[in-house]
């Protein structure tokens, strides 16, 4: 990201809250400016007020000095406070755009970057980002008046001397100029390896059963270790070049005082300069280091914080899902869908090959066949989370892609392979998405079978399920997903292996109780069950991305059909047991 992007970004942010920045910055340099004030009051007192012997003048001075540090207590209370209120309500900001923003990107977005990373720049790097552009830069102004106050104060009090003093700042820039290069580039280095952690804590935790069963814990923590070793690596390196250029720039900025002894000693000595004025101008300078070293902290912070705004912006410079051509209103389907010639590659591997196919609307279909022949793949497609290759799917004779993509979604509702629920009450998973009332929300888990369930647990409806539904079973889990996604009330349900978890006799009875209800709604199933899909209106049988076969279950039943060599093979639907009629 160019430097000048860098600065709209942050100003972006800033300007909602800009009158509460220049407060915030007024109330730090009343701060500052009362901080500084001591060490001339000091040079006043050494200087005019002991040689004068008046005590009651410096009781006078004294109380002065007091109560310069009561309004800096104060003044300091409150910019922190508002320093803390403005910083989160800007990453408050800036969370839920990146928030927003990501979960409207394409689905393809999701199978390219990992999870944890996406988690590290959302929470992380955001962070960075808003110590940056609160704090840090707050401060790094804050410092740099303290440098111009002191500065004219360390020329007031003798120029010369400040002069020869100065001979240090050059060698402290140059030595920041060699250092800024490589660490940006280790920051960067080590933010990845950070991002890192959490994705591989991330695809463990959801993975937990698959540990546990294979007893990996020696292997997860070999692993575990070799990932943060190289963590460890570049934090290493980051803090040897962040404190080789601070810790030089100490040194350098230490030789001052050497200098100051050396020349201005020299002048108390022979009377041109007062013991007074030496001791303000040595403590003025002492109160240089501290705005220096921060300034060489928020150096390297910033830094950090400009790789956390390009690793943000890079996600936020990514086109949300929109649609292509011309954009047309999104309404209810009323004849078919139509897929033409669909093609369509993963990782140059055609999943689908030229299929063609109508679906009318209102009718209820399956669709069968081995994995990977290309089912979930066409409903991914119906559902707009890609686009084909080539070919068109239209949608009462409009192209789906001209269809606005939201507005579409909202016409089906669909229930997955991985069924899908949130660590919140039932009641919540269930209203996701709808705004059904609680006599329609029993209405349909009663249709569903899980109403009778809900009603045995302790809290009921107000159960929280756990982490993905842990603490329901299976098929518990999949009869709520079911439940949501009919409460969506969408003219097209599509149901993805959603009742695998289910005994035959219970899915049976489920399917029967949606089809009965909902006769005008179009229905799609996967399954790899004939006892789901045998009462549809059609049949559709993939084979190698293709359509092998349509038809209902009586006339794909023939001998020699596709149909039934499938079943036969997969020995996971009809079995010995089951006999085609």
């Amino acid at each position: 990201m160019k430097r000048n992007d860098t600065f709209s970004f942050v100003i972006k942010y800033l300007k909602p809250y800009w009158g509460w920045e220049l407060l915030l910055l007024l109330l730090l340099l009343i701060t500052t400016a009362c901080s500084l004030a001591s060490p001339y009051i000091i040079k006043v007192i050494i200087d005019e007020v002991f040689p004068s012997k008046d005590y009651a003048f410096l009781v006078e001075i004294l109380s002065i000095l007091v109560g310069i540090y009561v309004i800096r207590i104060v003044l300091s209370f409150f910019s922190d406070y508002l320093d803390t209120w403005v910083s989160n309500r800007i990453v408050k900001t800036l969370r839920n755009e990146l928030f927003l923003h990501i979960i409207r990107l394409p689905m393809n977005f999701f199978s390219q970057n990992k999870s944890g990373d996406i988690l590290h720049r959302i929470s992380s790097e955001v962070d960075n980002v808003k110590s940056a552009i609160t704090e840090s830069l707050i401060k790094l102004i804050d410092s740099l008046f303290s440098i111009i106050f002191i500065v004219i104060m360390l020329s007031f009090l003798n120029w010369k001397l400040f002069l020869i003093t100065s001979l240090i700042f050059p060698l402290t820039f140059l030595n920041v100029r060699y250092f800024q290069p490589k660490i940006k580039k280790i920051v960067e280095k080590n933010r990845l390896k950070d991002s890192a952690i959490l994705s591989y804590l991330s695809e463990r935790f959801v993975s937990i059963k698959l540990v546990k069963i294979y007893n990996a814990y020696k292997f997860e923590r070999e692993k575990f270790n070799n990932i943060q070793d190289e963590y460890i690596k570049t934090d290493l390196k980051t803090t040897i070049l962040s404190s080789g250029t601070r810790s030089v720039s100490t040194f350098l900025i230490a030789l001052s005082p050497i200098l100051v002894f050396g020349w201005g000693g020299k002048q108390v000595l022979n009377g041109s300069m007062t013991l007074g004025i030496l001791i303000a101008f040595l403590q003025y300078l002492n109160r240089l280091y501290g705005p220096l070293r921060d300034i060489m902290g928020l150096y390297v912070e910033i830094i950090g914080a400009s790789v956390s705004i390009n690793r943000i912006m890079e996600f936020l410079n990514t086109p949300i899902h929109s649609n292509s051509g011309k954009v047309i209103e999104a309404f209810k389907p009323t004849n078919k869908i139509s897929f033409n010639k669909i093609v369509f590659k993963y990782d140059k591997r055609s999943i689908i090959d030229g299929l063609t196919l109508n679906l009318e609307i209102g009718k209820k279909y399956a669709l069968v066949g081995k994995s990977g022949s290309g089912k979930s793949t066409l409903i991914n497609l119906l559902c707009n989370f890609y686009e084909p290759d080539s070919g068109m799917i239209t949608i009462d004779g409009l192209p789906l892609n001209h269809i606005e993509v939201n507005g579409w979604r909202n016409q089906i509702s669909l229930v997955s392979q991985d069924t899908l629920l949130f660590n919140e009450r039932i009641i919540d998973n269930l209203k996701y998405g709808n705004t059904a009332d609680e006599k329609r929300i029993r209405a349909i888990t009663s249709l569903t079978l899980i109403h009778d369930q809900i009603e045995l647990m302790e809290h009921k409806y107000d159960t929280i399920i756990g982490d993905q539904g842990a603490k329901l079973s299976g098929g518990q889990k999949q009869r709520i997903a079911i439940a949501r996604c009919i409460l969506k009330d969408s003219p097209i349900i599509i149901l993805d292996e959603a009742t695998s978890a289910l005994d035959s006799i219970t899915e049976s009875k489920i399917i029967s109780n949606l089809f009965d209800t909902f006769p005008d709604k179009t229905f799609i199933l996967i399954s790899h069950r004939q006892s789901t899909i045998k009462n549809v209106d059609k049949i559709i049988c993939f084979k190698d991305g293709e359509i092998a076969e349509i038809g209902n279950h009586s006339q794909l039943s023939r001998n020699n059909s596709y149909y039934c060599e499938l079943f036969k093979d997969q020995n996971t639907i009809v079995g010995s047991k089951y006999k085609f009629k």
